[in-house]
């Protein structure tokens, strides 16, 4: 799957220049909501840096769900 079949909130153009202020500011910081292979969605944080791999720009990029959270958050209020 290819990250703008996964991301439900940013378009795909929305996706690249976000991409390119995460390379900008050498990562980000952002919750989203992501769909699985089965289209469920999930609400994630997501947690970005840039590396470099044999002298490219890399993201790299580590997601946690934090579904079951929010809906206590939603619970709560």
């Amino acid at each position: 799957m290819r990250l703008s079949d996964i991301e439900v909130i940013e378009s795909e153009s929305e996706i690249i220049q976000h991409m390119a202020e995460i390379v900008q500011r050498d990562g980000d910081h952002f919750k989203t909501k992501h769909r699985a292979k089965n289209g469920n969605l999930h609400d994630v944080m997501v947690s970005t840096k840039v590396v470099c791999i044999d002298g490219r720009k890399c993201i790299q990029s580590i997601w946690t769900d934090i579904s079951s959270k929010k809906k206590s958050e939603n619970a709560l209020r």
